[in-house]
């Protein structure tokens, strides 16, 4: 099965290094998955990066979001960082249409959605690709046309310390998560990062 192992993320460097994040060469390693940071491209979570996929090709696309092909990150690549990063719960893609892009899903990596989740506006689509859920999303916010990435959320080993450090001004207060028994804080846009962003306990 294939497993999400890196992120391309357009954004500058200095947000990330606010919140606490240690980098190397623009990078940072999160579980089993490299998150690479390109200051000069444009903003975004701009491709995921799968250790293998049913097409072929350096350069795929999940329904229209690109992805592409990477080796999972090393043990000896793991660092430590003042956040408590342990690893990325979940990305998210935004959908004009969950069943095309489901079976755009299928045909990428031979996998289907685990489970469909009906919460009016909005349908969600989980599958787990290695360590981390991919999470679809269909509502009225989304414009017509192909899917796109949106978001991620960071997991971190103690949710208040990580929120305490950063203050309000950074993140917002835990709330409940849909998981049950965990909760997850918003970063706040105003600091930068240029990609939607949690924080969610283990």
């Amino acid at each position: 099965m294939s497993r999400i192992t890196e992120l391309c993320i357009g954004s500058p460097i200095a947000p990330w290094e606010r919140l606490g994040l240690q980098l190397t060469a623009h990078n940072f390693t999160a579980g089993t998955v490299r998150v690479r940071l390109v200051p000069d491209g444009e903003l975004g979570l701009q491709s995921v990066g799968l250790d293998e996929a049913a097409a072929t090709g350096e350069f795929l696309n999940l329904d229209g979001a690109l992805v592409h092909l990477a080796a999972p990150a090393r043990t000896s690549d793991l660092g430590v960082d003042d956040l408590g990063v342990v690893g990325i719960d979940h990305v998210v893609a935004l959908t004009p249409d969950l069943g095309r892009t489901a079976a755009g899903l299928e045909r990428l990596c031979g996998v289907p959605l685990r489970r469909v989740r009906d919460a009016p506006p909005v349908r969600q689509g989980f599958v787990r690709l290695g360590e981390v859920v991919l999470e679809l999303v269909q509502g009225p916010q989304v414009a017509p046309g192909p899917a796109r990435w949106w978001g991620m959320a960071l997991t971190v080993a103690d949710l208040d310390a990580a929120c305490r450090r950063l203050g309000t001004n950074l993140v917002s207060d835990p709330r409940p998560a849909v998981q049950s028994g965990r909760r997850i804080a918003t970063v706040r846009h105003q600091v930068g990062l240029g990609v939607a962003v949690a924080l969610m306990s283990q």
